[in-house]
């Protein structure tokens, strides 16, 4: 007797409890508005209107490459399965008639999915592509209680291509309890060995498709509380990624589980509930990154100004009779290792009579005496005809001097066994050298460019500390210069 008076104390408490926080919902909910779905509207009708739209827009956003949209979508559409497994059969019940929790995430997914449709949807973080964690939107909808979502997490929403070994998806929720008979069904398309081909079957447009396969995962347990984890062998899905774009995988989680009946308190039973979500896995490019690998090199040049002239004259004496000519030669020699600048030789006559009846250049100008640099001399010829008087006849031209002067080569990237150059994208882990002249390198940059538009760029010595890009290793000598470089797949992809 004393027992069952104090179960019939906390059941008036709970329906007390429960009263009070519909009335606040009440509040709150007349105060929010709907964008899409409207009070009075039969439940079916509502959950109809909203799946309509994230189908719609889901489809769109994997169209046209946006990510971002894409999850959003596929995230309500888990949260709407979540809805209808809570609400049941609603086939005569109106919006209004939704408990407190039902009807707050029906809400909140009329303003998710009015969202979807007015297109404000920011760019996709690579850290966001790591999970689907539809807790923490069901956490921002007021009364709304992640903890009693049947699907509530998925890690894994995204795999990074590994050449060997596993790959794990992990996944939460009331759905997937210590004793729930759990599986993951990949629909995949055929291997490439098992496609048939159309038309005489060798142009490979002409590949035909046959139907999906279905793979079929056992859940392993976890030690988690409503926690599943599914390993996927490397080599059932490797072959459906692709060198530089997303492949995406349709998947089914499906839970078989014993649960109380709703509202139960006293002497209750256990229905077997079958609960089925439907999703996908993204599989990241093989190659996700391009890149830049610049060298900042430190060679000889020459100014880019004429620093000075050389100048040298040669005296046209008098030829000591009227109406003889005589030959005189003027030149000029620029110092020992600079550069002459050719285009800016010049000849004139700094004394006595200019060039004209009595006198005048018989050639142009010459250049002989080469060093390494090029022709150190620049000469011409004057024929004179002036008996009693001499002329002074200067030749000039300009030169630069040597200078270090700095440049940027592009580097590529190789194979390290192989040393054949990486043009394509890189993989994640995988490893790349990049040799470099140790006399003329005086640093380096290196600009990443993800498969998701993120873009960063690094230094020498952003690269050489601890980062979350890549990992780097330098050897070199007097006359070698090796950087080998491995690119770490984000932090958020490895549990």
């Amino acid at each position: 007797m004393k027992n069952f008076l104090i179960c019939l104390v906390i059941a008036f408490f709970v329906l007390f409890q429960t009263a009070n926080r519909e009335h606040a919902l009440a509040q709150g909910i007349e105060a929010e508005g709907l964008k899409i779905i409207a009070t009075g509207m039969a439940v079916d009708k509502a959950i109809e209107e909203i799946d309509e739209i994230l189908t719609e827009k889901l489809s769109l956003a994997i169209g046209g490459g946006n990510y971002l949209a894409e999850k959003v979508a596929l995230q309500g559409d888990a949260l709407l399965s979540n809805l209808k497994y809570l609400v049941g059969d609603a086939s005569d019940r109106v919006v209004d008639d939704l408990s407190g929790m039902e009807r707050e995430l029906l809400f909140g997914l009329d303003r998710l999915a009015a969202k979807l449709e007015t297109g404000v949807i920011e760019a996709m973080a690579i850290e966001e592509f790591f999970s689907m964690n539809l807790a923490d939107i069901a956490d921002s909808f007021p009364f709304v209680e992640s903890s009693e979502l049947f699907f509530a997490r998925m890690d894994g929403y995204s795999q990074v291509y590994s050449r060997g070994g596993v790959y794990s998806v992990v996944v939460r929720g009331r759905a997937f309890k210590e004793r729930a008979d759990i599986k993951l069904h990949l629909n995949l398309v055929p291997r490439p060995d098992e496609v048939r081909s159309g038309g005489d079957g060798n142009d490979a447009s002409k590949i035909e498709i046959s139907a999906f396969q279905r793979i079929t995962i056992e859940a392993r347990p976890s030690r988690k509380e409503n926690e599943r984890t599914f390993i996927i062998p490397s080599n059932e899905i490797n072959h459906l990624f692709l060198d530089g774009e997303i492949a995406r995988i349709p998947v089914t989680i499906v839970s078989e589980f014993g649960e109380k009946n709703e509202g139960c308190l006293l002497f209750c039973k256990r229905q077997n509930r079958s609960l089925s979500f439907e999703s996908e896995i993204l599989l990241l490019p093989k190659n996700p990154v391009k890149y830049d690998f610049v060298q900042v090199e430190q060679n000889d040049g020459w100014s880019s100004d004429i620093v000075d002239r050389a100048r040298g004259t040669t005296i046209a004496t008098a030829t000591g009779k009227s109406g003889r000519w005589r030959p005189f030669t003027v030149c000029a020699t620029i110092p020992d290792g600079t550069l002459m600048v050719p285009a800016t030789a010049e000849s004139k006559v700094i004394q006595g009579v200019g060039p004209g009846d009595w006198g005048h250049y018989s050639s142009g100008f010459s250049y002989d005496l080469p060093d390494a640099n090029g022709p150190t001399r620049v000469c011409r010829n004057f024929d004179h005809q002036i008996h009693d008087q001499n002329r002074t006849l200067e030749m000039s031209v300009g030169y630069r001097e040597p200078v270090k002067v700095h440049g940027r080569k592009p580097i590529d990237l190789q194979d390290p066994i192989t040393e054949v150059a990486q043009t394509k994208p890189l993989e994640f882990g995988e490893l790349y050298t990049a040799q470099l002249d140790a006399d003329k390198t005086q640093t380096y940059f290196i600009r990443l460019y993800y498969f998701n538009g993120f873009t960063v760029t690094l230094s020498e010595g952003d690269v050489k500390k601890d980062n979350e890009f890549v990992d780097l290793d330098e050897v070199s000598n007097a006359n070698y210069r090796s950087v080998s470089l491995r690119l770490k797949a984000p932090a958020s992809f490895v549990e």
